[in-house]
C-alpha cells in the first residue's frame, strides 16, 4: 500500500473566526438571525459560494448577543459585507457588527471574556 501524501501548509485551507456582535432593541433569537444570514449569502454569492466559503456557526452566546463563524479566508470580506446587509429580522431592526476576526478560536473567546469581566468591573 501506498503511504497518503500529507498537503503541504502552503496549499490547505486557511480558516478564519469572526465574532459578530448583534445589536438590537428586543431581545432576538439568535436561531432567526443564523436563518437570515445564510439565506443572504445564498442570494448573494449562490449555494456554490456558500459551500466553497466553509461557512460554519461555531457559538452561540445568547446572553451576550454574539456569535463565532468560522469562514474560509478567501471569502472573510464577503462575509463581513453580507453581515452588515442584514438590516432587519422578523420586522425587528438589528445591526450586526464584526468586532473580532482571528485564526484561533481560543483568542475570540479569551477576548470575549476579558471584555465581558472589564464591564461587570465599571
Amino acid at each position: 500500500m501506498q503511504k497518503i501524501k500529507i498537503l503541504k501548509p502552503s496549499l490547505r485551507i486557511k480558516k478564519r473566526y469572526i465574532l459578530f456582535k448583534i445589536l438590537s432593541k428586543n431581545k432576538i433569537n439568535l436561531d432567526q438571525i443564523i436563518i437570515e444570514f445564510k439565506n443572504s449569502i445564498l442570494k448573494i454569492i449562490g449555494l456554490f459560494g456558500l459551500n466553497m466559503s466553509g461557512f460554519q456557526i461555531i457559538k452561540k452566546l445568547s446572553d451576550k448577543s454574539n456569535i463565532v463563524v468560522k469562514t474560509n479566508t478567501k471569502y472573510l470580506n464577503f462575509i463581513k459585507t453580507i453581515a452588515s446587509t442584514i438590516k432587519k429580522v422578523n420586522s425587528e431592526p438589528i445591526i450586526i457588527h464584526s468586532t473580532k476576526t482571528s485564526g484561533v478560536l481560543n483568542k475570540i473567546l479569551t477576548d470575549l471574556k476579558k471584555e465581558n469581566v472589564s464591564k461587570n468591573i465599571k
